[in-house]
């Protein structure tokens, strides 16, 4: 299981690589280098900010952050 969990996370990280480089190399030809940065910037803070909120919420909601332990209490008691 962690084989394909990893396996995901390096399509992710080397599959956007031919998408976002020619977008960040286009803003940065056109608008300058402060520009691409600051879109590199901007979709940094966003997928942080997704990850803390999914972070979050998996803190807030036990049944999210582990299904199959709510289901073996639920089993346990009978319900």
């Amino acid at each position: 299981m962690r084989g394909r969990v990893l396996a995901l996370q390096a399509m992710v990280f080397l599959g956007s690589t031919p998408i976002g480089g020619p977008i960040v190399g286009y803003i940065g030809q056109h608008f300058g280098g402060r520009y691409s940065l600051g879109v590199g910037a901007v979709g940094c803070l966003a997928a942080g900010a997704f990850g803390l909120l999914q972070h979050q919420a998996k803190r807030i909601d036990p049944t999210v952050a582990a299904p199959e332990a709510a289901l073996a209490s639920e089993v346990a008691l009978g319900s």
